[in-house]
């Protein structure tokens, strides 16, 4: 739904793990992070990092961004809670850097128009559309500045639309003015659907089946949209570029997630 990032968020976990990339710091030295799913018996470690980042002050450059942090945080919760259907395609990934969290993405929550049920909120999509959610990074410690956490989390989602049986990936990326999301997904393979904006819930969006943090804001967005033939490319170089090393399912007890 939006992009941006936040520094010195500090929270550490360990959860199943997906894959491995490689990211680098400010002196361009290789910094490998890891990508992570949110499962079912996570609640208890989603509450705690909710809790942990509000509780966090900002200045006002990082106040977009802790707000996207809290929506797609209360939005893993919302989920993780509740008994919606379609819950198997639904895609809750943490990034995370010697074990402190440093990204998260969401994406394919279902929606509902009409009484059908669809993955992506923009008005008259096809049943085999879906969206990115929310999608926000930040530095894992005050000395840390790593680069690629982002399309690391973007990458890995990428390697999943096919299997969930997507041609089309939505997002409404935050407006330039606030951000580089657009040309953040620009440089993903997105595509501007057209130059009208559009507020981040509206009367012809789709309706998030579990509570939808977004319509609480009249903040602006830029509609984008990423094709099966250029979503598998960029999904390949990505991999290639960054070093994709995919993970054997290793599942952790909640117990084991937190250590604040």
């Amino acid at each position: 739904m939006r992009v941006s990032s936040r520094e010195n968020c500090k929270t550490s976990f360990n959860a199943k793990l997906l894959s491995q990339w490689r990211c680098s710091n400010s002196k361009n030295g290789i910094k490998n992070i890891s990508v992570v799913s949110i499962e079912k018996s996570d609640l208890d470690f989603m509450h705690n990092f909710l809790s942990h980042i509000e509780n966090q002050s900002v200045n006002n450059n990082d106040k977009s961004s802790k707000e996207i942090m809290v929506y797609g945080t209360k939005t893993i919760i919302e989920i993780l809670k509740s008994n919606i259907p379609s819950t198997d395609k639904i895609k809750m990934l943490v990034a995370t850097y010697n074990n402190k969290a440093c990204g998260i993405l969401v994406a394919n929550v279902p929606k509902i128009r009409n009484q059908i049920y669809t993955h992506s909120s923009r008005h008259n999509a096809a049943k085999n559309e879906t969206e990115i959610d929310w999608l926000v990074t930040w530095n894992p410690t005050n000395n840390e500045k790593l680069k690629g956490i982002g399309k690391a989390l973007v990458g890995e989602y990428f390697h999943t639309v096919k299997k969930d049986k997507f041609l089309k990936v939505f997002v409404r990326s935050e407006v330039p003015e606030k951000s580089f999301a657009t040309y953040f997904y620009e440089k993903l393979g997105f595509e501007t659907l057209n130059s009208k904006r559009l507020r981040l819930s509206n009367k012809n969006s789709a309706q998030c089946i579990v509570k939808d943090y977004g319509s609480e804001s009249n903040d602006e967005t830029v509609p984008m949209i990423i094709t099966k033939k250029q979503l598998e490319k960029k999904a390949n170089e990505l991999a290639k570029e960054m070093n994709r090393q995919e993970f054997k399912e290793n599942k952790l007890d909640a117990k084991d997630l937190i250590n604040l």
